[in-house]
């Protein structure tokens, strides 16, 4: 893991690995590491190591990992790459890019990262739940839907059936058919 006084700035967690730009106090780059994005291999990098300062896009692992990073003893700011016109605009799209760009932005002013907050946790569960539901609630239409749409091709209009009814209503029309 990192040591001396340096800024510590990982970037963009993809689920499988992290980029991670080490800046000193200078603005020099003094290292470059991959690390994966696994709860043991970040606390094996970051445990024991000087209190830093951490800024990382907001993202699908971003949570648990801005949870994580201060009970190791450092910082963090999460950024926003929408509104952070440096890496949104940038045509050369790369990790390593992108982390030094995130280094450099907390270097001078963490207010350029245009920080947000996740929500509490409760608040996280619950914005989970509804997403299910909605995506379960999605996929019954699309479900309900494609079985009207092949029924229809044989003559048989369940328009007025809905839910437990509408399989019933399929299952007898099909008896009939068949």
């Amino acid at each position: 893991g990192p040591v001396g006084p340096r800024l510590l700035l990982p970037y963009d967690l993809h689920t499988s690995e992290t980029e991670i730009c080490l800046l000193d106090k200078h603005g020099k780059v003094v290292a470059r590491d991959r690390i994966a994005s696994t709860e043991t291999e970040l606390c094996r990098y970051f445990q024991g190591a000087q209190k830093l300062e951490i800024a990382m896009e907001v993202g699908r692992i971003s949570f648990w990992v801005s949870k994580l990073l201060p009970l190791l003893g450092h910082g963090v700011v999460i950024a926003n790459p929408r509104a952070t016109r440096l890496i949104a605009e940038n045509r050369r799209k790369s990790d390593r890019f992108d982390a030094e760009a995130l280094a450099r932005l907390l270097r001078v002013d963490p207010v350029l990262l245009h920080p947000v907050q996740h929500r509490d946790e409760v608040s996280q569960d619950i914005r989970m739940l509804l997403g299910m539901r909605d995506l379960a609630v999605k996929q019954r239409t699309a479900q309900t839907n494609c079985l009207r749409g092949h029924l229809a091709t044989i003559g048989v209009n369940l328009s007025g059936s809905r839910g437990a009814r509408l399989i019933e209503d399929a299952y007898k029309a099909a008896e009939r058919i068949g």
